[in-house]
């Protein structure tokens, strides 16, 4: 510090100097320590939550999964199990006269729809289990090596 103070025993000016140092006489370091406590505190609550999250991605993913399989099964079973039936039906009808034209080619389309039903059931299951391969790491670590 340096600065100028006015006296009045004896009037006159003074010049004065000086410096000061801060003494720690009674901080022990505890703000530190509490800051760095605190610090590490949230880290772990943010790894929990990630945790936490990853887990619930990787629940749902492996729900959806199931459920989809489940469904492309019950299809297989219930519908496309009953195509040859459903062909072979559609043509002796129509070779011996029951149905026309038409009908045979509207059984065609139908099995092909449902042909391409069974695709996009098959497309939705694989991105599910792409997606469980994902959320559990499995799929980084394939596409890694």
């Amino acid at each position: 510090m340096f600065g100028t103070a006015f006296t009045d025993k004896p009037y006159g000016n003074t010049v004065f100097t000086g410096f000061s140092v801060d003494l720690p006489f009674f901080d022990r370091g505890q703000g530190g320590m509490a800051r760095a406590s605190a610090e590490q505190h949230a880290v772990l609550l943010k790894r929990e939550l990630l945790i936490a999250a990853t887990r619930q991605e990787l629940e749902r993913s492996v729900d959806v999964l199931k459920l989809r399989r489940k469904t492309l099964a019950k299809f297989e079973s219930d519908v496309l199990a009953t195509l040859p039936t459903l062909k072979q039906m559609a043509e002796d009808a129509y070779r011996l006269g029951k149905t026309g034209l038409l009908e045979l080619l509207d059984s065609s389309r139908t099995r092909t729809e449902i042909k391409l039903n069974h695709l996009e059931l098959l497309v939705s299951e694989i991105e599910a289990e792409l997606d469980a391969m994902m959320a559990s790491g499995i799929l980084v670590g394939t596409v890694d090596k």
